[in-house]
């Protein structure tokens, strides 16, 4: 009776010391990931779960505030004294444009499919870094969606590794100050999103073990980042009509060349646009309040001009630099650059529109001194350097040296 005893403890001792082994066994197996353990299987995803509560703490950061694009400022080039004449002409010219503009509104027009603008090519989308493409990529996918004005872009822990190095922090703000204002600068039909109202968050979940980063675009405290003019979607599909009815006007006068088709585009621009700077007015710097609210600075008539030249197909990109106008003021600018015939040349049309004054005579040369100029001309004036926030720094086309 002894002896089975004996036999039936070293059977279970055996049995336990092979179940001790083969436990830690699969333990070591788990944690090192040598094969992969279901979840519901996992021990270590089993001990994980009841004792993290115990020790992990998850904190929201509001990182980083957007800034908008460069210094808003500019006045007028040239002070126009017009005779009454002149005025009487110009007067009759604006309200032939106002006519064209605001009459035919309600008139339902077929956007023009021959030229595909849906892709992420631009002159400032390609000088992005790795993680701000990141963002400007994910931002222009989901355009539509932060027409809600409360949308957040969720990017998971895609920059865990890069917030775990010492300057990862700035790096990322960076990036995001980069994306955001580039996107809008490619991109000008996204008029809807005031920049200055996005919010980089960041979210750190310590451990006992780790910390982990989560990062997001989006909302602060759930608070709107439409711009002023929008309070909703509704809002802002009705605004994106009337500014597509309204390049489709101006299309339809386009006709002839490619330069016969920028001049209609330029002069009709100069003609339909009051530059206006009031801060207290947001859409005078975007397609909305040049196209539609006829009233803009720089920025306004710069993304217009491009906006209607990418749906034509006609190389423009918007350059951001400083230039010197009659009154020897320096200050920041916005102005283009188009490609004809593999050569590009500067168009400012804001300076193309002089503030009239009095009783002068407006002449053809004047609303045309800033049309297709080349380097050796435009520079005497204007100087690019890229900043669309501090010390960006992004480059542009090279000018033809002759004007066209």
């Amino acid at each position: 009776m002894r002896n089975f005893f004996e036999e039936m403890m070293h059977g279970i001792v055996k049995i336990l010391i092979i179940g001790i082994l083969g436990m830690m066994l699969y333990f070591f197996i788990d944690v090192f990931e040598i094969i992969d353990i279901p979840d519901q299987y996992s021990i270590v995803d089993y001990v994980y779960a009841k004792i993290q509560p115990w020790f992990e703490q998850k904190e929201t950061q509001i990182a980083y505030q957007a800034e908008a694009a460069f210094d808003k400022e500019n006045t007028d080039t040239t002070v126009v004294i017009l005779d009454e004449d002149t005025k009487k002409e110009q007067e009759d010219t604006h309200l032939l444009i106002e006519n064209i503009f605001s009459g035919n509104r309600n008139k339902s027009y077929q956007k023009d499919q021959s030229v595909s603008m849906d892709h992420l090519e631009g002159v400032y989308y390609d000088q992005l870094g790795e993680y701000a493409q990141l963002m400007y990529a994910q931002l222009y996918a989901h355009k539509e969606d932060l027409k809600s004005g409360v949308y957040n872009i969720e990017f998971d822990t895609t920059f865990n590794d890069l917030l775990h190095t010492n300057d990862g922090s700035d790096v990322l703000n960076q990036s995001f100050q980069l994306a955001v204002n580039a996107l809008t600068f490619d991109h000008p039909e996204i008029f809807y999103i005031d920049v200055t109202k996005l919010y980089l968050l960041t979210e750190l979940t310590t451990t006992a073990f780790s910390k982990t980063y989560r990062v997001s675009i989006g909302t602060k405290d759930g608070s709107s980042y439409l711009l002023d003019d929008f309070s909703t979607e509704e809002d802002i599909n009705l605004a994106i009509s009337h500014v597509e009815e309204v390049r489709a006007l101006i299309k339809s006068s386009a006709i002839g060349n490619d330069v016969e088709k920028i001049k209609t585009i330029h002069d009709t621009l100069v003609n339909h646009i009051t530059y206006f700077n009031e801060n207290n007015i947001p859409s005078i710097y975007n397609i909305y309040g040049a196209l539609v609210n006829q009233k803009s600075v720089c920025e306004g008539y710069a993304k217009s001009f491009k906006y209607i030249l990418d749906d034509l197909g006609i190389p423009c990109v918007i350059v951001c630099g400083i230039a010197t106008n009659s009154s020897g003021k320096t200050e920041s600018h916005a102005w283009n650059y188009v490609q004809l015939n593999g050569k590009w040349y500067a168009v400012d049309v804001t300076w193309d529109d002089p503030v009239i004054v009095g009783n002068g005579k407006l002449t053809d040369k004047m609303m045309h001194e800033y049309f297709l100029l080349g380097s050796s001309h435009f520079f005497t004036d204007h100087t690019e350097d890229g900043n669309i926030v501090d010390n960006s720094n992004f480059v542009y086309p090279i000018l033809n040296a002759e004007d066209y």
